[in-house]
């Protein structure tokens, strides 16, 4: 279990919302500071939402999202809890390989392999009136199952994540002074879960979300399912289909000079492209819209690296040597895009939990999944669209303008050089 889990579900961090008036006599930005707002008001553990005791500052909600929970005794449904049966971390994997020498130093390798992901520690989220409490556990299983059960969600999304591969390898070494490597590999990775790093989550960089164990994996009902209310199972977006690497390295030594010689390598890769799909925000969490991998992929990704090394080596039975490098990183400076803004909507669009049933904010979370509110939730956004004050509005309308845009690129050339002392 990483750290990132007990710091932010047993107490070290601190994650409120609060909503207050901005009143005429303190219209500047400034004055609203956590200091001038919070006044004899204490964030009581867990929230209130709306507040009830007085407070002199106007504090009219407070969510709270980092509820501790391992607080002993604390009521589950407000604070949380830690699975006292939680399983641990596990995968199970089998491989099946054929090896063989083809020739004098070359083996030839072809290799199965599956792995199947068992079990997952996660902060399971549990909807409160005030924000969010997390049971500690395996979702879809355990008391995380056994407390949305008896909340009335019927489906729960549980982890999952499979991955197929087949492999063929050739293998050189020292065959006339040269040594070389390829490697190809077709691969489907499919589930619901990426791992500790969560893809689904990127930031703007295009890097996936490194927090593990407290991603929003699983962190409300609802997640683990599309818009549509379909169980979002299917091409994880680390999959890449087709992988070829080949890699080689040849040492020359000069005979005039003997005391010198020269090593050059190189390594290229061409892999497929990542699926790409549409993400909607859904109270605050992204969750794909139709299926996953909707978009299609990424481009074709390709990279050529080379490294070149002299060495000269001196003194009494050759104990030192100088070296000189030149490493060249993507040497056709190629600029294939890695990542693209996958989130249809912006972090403008809102959308509360009450806007999608009659009944109160706390009943609709509670019908989530068991009514299918995720079709709702699209049926109710034209009503609350057609407010005048929402001109960018409607489930079918991409209001984040970058959507769809590249967001990292390939790294450029990049050329080193060395120098080095060896004794």
């Amino acid at each position: 279990m990483k750290f990132a889990l007990p710091q932010g579900s047993f107490g070290g961090q601190f994650y409120h919302v609060d909503y207050f008036y901005i009143t005429s006599d303190h219209p500047q930005y400034q004055y609203y500071t956590v200091a001038n707002l919070h006044g004899s008001f204490a964030w009581p553990n867990g929230g209130q939402c709306p507040i009830t005791v007085t407070n002199e500052n106007g504090y009219l909600c407070d969510q709270d999202y980092r509820i501790a929970s391992n607080v002993p005794g604390a009521d589950v449904f407000t604070n949380g809890a830690v699975d006292p049966n939680v399983k641990p971390y596990q995968q199970t994997e089998w491989t099946v390989e054929f090896q063989r020498e083809m020739m004098r130093n070359s083996v030839l390798t072809v290799r199965y392999l599956n792995r199947k992901l068992d079990h997952v520690i996660e902060d399971a989220g549990i909807p409160t009136v005030a924000g969010e409490a997390y049971v500690i556990g395996n979702p879809g299983e355990g008391l995380a199952k056994q407390i949305m059960t008896s909340l009335g969600y019927k489906n729960l999304a549980v982890p999952e994540r499979k991955y197929n591969a087949v492999q063929a390898e050739w293998d050189s070494r020292f065959f006339r002074s040269f040594s070389f490597n390829l490697n190809y590999t077709w691969s489907r990775l499919t589930g619901n879960y990426s791992g500790l790093a969560n893809p689904d989550e990127l930031t703007g960089s295009g890097t996936p979300r490194l927090d593990p164990n407290v991603s929003r994996g699983f962190d409300e009902p609802w997640v683990g399912f599309t818009a549509s209310g379909h169980p979002d199972n299917g091409i994880l977006p680390l999959d890449r289909t087709h992988t070829f690497k080949a890699s080689g390295y040849y040492s020359h030594d000069w005979s005039k000079f003997r005391n010198n010689s020269t090593d050059l390598g190189f390594f290229y890769t061409i892999q497929s492209g990542t699926p790409r799909t549409t993400f909607v925000n859904i109270f605050g969490i992204p969750i794909p819209e139709t299926k996953r991998g909707d978009l299609g992929r990424t481009p074709t990704y390709s990279q050529t690296d080379l490294n070149f090394t002299h060495k000269i080596k001196f003194g009494r039975e050759d104990r030192y040597a100088v070296a000189f490098d030149v490493n060249i990183l993507n040497v056709w400076n190629q600029n294939t895009p890695l990542a693209f803004d996958q989130n249809k909507t912006s972090g403008y669009w809102s959308l509360s939990e009450s806007k999608v049933s009659t009944v109160s904010s706390v009943d609709a979370t509670n019908i989530l999944t068991t009514q299918g509110v995720l079709t709702q939730y699209a049926a109710a956004e034209s009503g609350v669209c057609a407010d005048s004050a929402k001109t960018i509005c409607g489930v079918g309308v991409a209001r984040n303008l970058s959507f769809g845009q590249p967001i990292s690129w390939q790294g450029p050339r990049t050329v080193r050089f060395g120098f080095r002392f060896l004794f």
